[in-house]
């Protein structure tokens, strides 16, 4: 079977390629990383970048971090307890971990980073949402700390997976001086890899933990190599200057794999993001003197059966993509197969349903109902090459079911302004994404950004409750609801999303990669020569 063709199936299926099961593993050796970009900084409540972000996460660890399926796991916490109320989570931290400088770490540093990060008035860096539910941290003994919040938030979770940073490095520091403290370009943290050097525009080396409390990493050390866009860190990896790049895109993989098939692996995963189309259910949406179709379900449901969305991840990403069925990926925890309704492509469906709620073909092939022709404006953006080629798909597939489809190319900032914010457009196609936590109540709720203009009073419940529970197992029955009404009632059809690939040397084990990124950096090792 061609590669591509495979790894698409086994990302299909919710499968994470990994490297390393029965390799023998060698000790020693540097693995070169390509980066995108040039960090900022490597304080990990203050990096705005994607390069700092992939660097920082080697150094600082979060109180949990999250496996393949999006399951929060401890990393610096062992585990920890919900009240019954919701309000108050309590962490126990693992008491075998030390500093990068040899000093213990203990729940003062958890209470210091997100007080910090939450309270401090002149705090310099970006807030993460969700804080402002948080109303205290304390830590109640040396090894246990308190998060109380005001008011019940599952996705907590998704915050404390933020790196801690130690407080005998940053105490009295906030503001300006939090800023441009002089940790934030030699950072000291408590992960698998400690900080050795930074040449500024080149390079960043790590070294390995000698007493990382999950095992002393195999390789010596990581090296961070920073390219200005991805172009540049896929040539660099044909000249043979770095070993792994990260994030590849499809036409960069097919590249790839003829250029490096023989020496290196190719790892898919599926992309955070997705796209989908919007309905807009506003009952004026079409004008004063017009129907507006998608109020009828049957409409809705004729146009998610005549996309032919094999077809679009086949021309527009060469097979590097996996169909959305529903707003969560097939991989993640509060995907609920048993409750989505799945709208494979089948025209004569289509057709049929058109019929049956009495938009007919006129002799001119386009559907007419009171004289009203099947038409509609998809506004898409201009400044994006996938949406548009994705756009003239949709309306080639349409167009070919009786429904004429204007397209409406306009930049993202009057996307927004212009038809987001004030609910003006027929369909929209979007591309959104999930985090790693799966609350995505500001998205869909009706008191939320609302794209659609969709309510359901059973939705928004569903909804309001999961984001309130915080025991995964009531997360995933409502999140089943949610996916069963949103893909049964349809605002929104799901499409697709990318599959990324991480490139990197077939001799590397343990090496594992994720939805998230890459895991487990303390198991890469070189296999032993046979």
């Amino acid at each position: 079977m061609h590669m591509r063709k495979a790894l698409s199936l086994l990302v299909a299926a919710g499968l994470v390629l990994s490297a390393g099961g029965c390799s023998s593993p060698r000790e020693g050796g540097q693995l070169n990383v390509a980066v995108v970009g040039n960090p900022g900084c490597l304080n990990p409540v203050l990096a705005a970048d994607s390069a700092a972000e992939a660097i920082s996460g080697y150094i600082y660890q979060g109180l949990v971090t999250f496996n393949d399926k999006m399951e929060a796991v401890g990393q610096l916490a062992r585990d920890w307890e919900v009240s019954a109320d919701n309000l108050q989570w309590t962490f126990h931290l693992r008491r075998d971990v030390t500093w990068h400088d040899g000093q213990p770490f203990t729940a003062a540093d958890v209470e210091f980073t997100y007080t910090t990060l939450a309270f401090a008035p002149d705090f310099p860096g970006p807030r993460a949402a969700g804080l402002d539910m948080l109303e205290r941290v304390e830590a109640v003994d040396e090894y246990t700390v308190r998060f109380t919040l005001s008011a019940p938030w599952g996705g907590l979770l998704g915050l404390v997976a933020q790196g801690v940073l130690p407080k005998h490095v940053f105490a009295g520091a906030s503001g300006e001086d939090l800023a441009g403290h002089p940790a934030n370009w030699q950072p000291v943290g408590t992960g698998p890899f400690v900080f050795a050097e930074w040449a500024d525009n080149r390079y960043v080396t790590l070294t390995r933990n000698e007493n990382y409390y999950g095992g002393k990493p195999y390789l010596d050390a990581l090296n961070f190599k920073f390219y200005p866009d991805a172009e540049g860190a896929v040539a660099a990896l044909e000249r043979g200057e770095v070993d792994v790049v990260t994030a590849v895109s499809h036409t960069h993989a097919t590249r790839l794999q003829e250029k490096v098939g023989e020496t290196h692996a190719f790892y898919a995963v599926q992309d955070m993001g997705y796209e989908c189309l919007c309905f807009n259910v506003r009952p004026g949406a079409f004008g004063s003197d017009k129907t507006n179709p998608w109020l009828d379900h049957r409409v809705r449901k004729a146009v998610a059966f005549a996309l032919d969305r094999e077809r679009y991840v086949q021309e527009l990403l060469d097979g590097w993509g996996v169909l959305m069925n529903s707003p969560f990926p097939p991989a993640s925890w509060a995907y609920s197969a048993q409750d989505v309704t799945v709208y494979n492509y089948n025209p004569q469906t289509a057709a049929s349903l058109l019929n049956e709620a009495g938009w007919r073909p006129g002799s001119d092939g386009l559907r007419r109902k009171w004289g009203q022709i099947l038409a509609f404006t998809l506004t898409v953006r201009s400044d994006n090459p996938l949406e548009k080629a994705l756009a003239e798909l949709v309306q080639e597939d349409l167009a070919r079911l009786g429904i004429r489809v204007d397209l409406q190319p306009v930049t993202l900032s009057d996307m927004l302004l212009n038809h987001i914010y004030t609910g003006k457009f027929h369909m929209l196609l979007m591309g959104l994404s999930v985090g790693a936590d799966p609350d995505i109540f500001d998205a869909f709720h009706s008191e939320g950004l609302n794209l659609s203009g969709y309510n359901n009073p059973q939705l928004d419940r569903a909804l309001l409750l999961a984001r309130q529970a915080g025991q995964r197992g009531t997360r995933q029955e409502l999140y089943g609801d949610v996916q069963g009404v949103l893909t049964r009632d349809l605002p929104y059809v799901f499409l697709f999303s990318r599959q990324l690939v991480t490139v990197a040397p077939k001799d590397l084990g343990g090496f594992e990669v994720t939805p998230l990124g890459l895991s487990h950096p303390e198991r890469w090792h070189f296999k032993e020569k046979k």
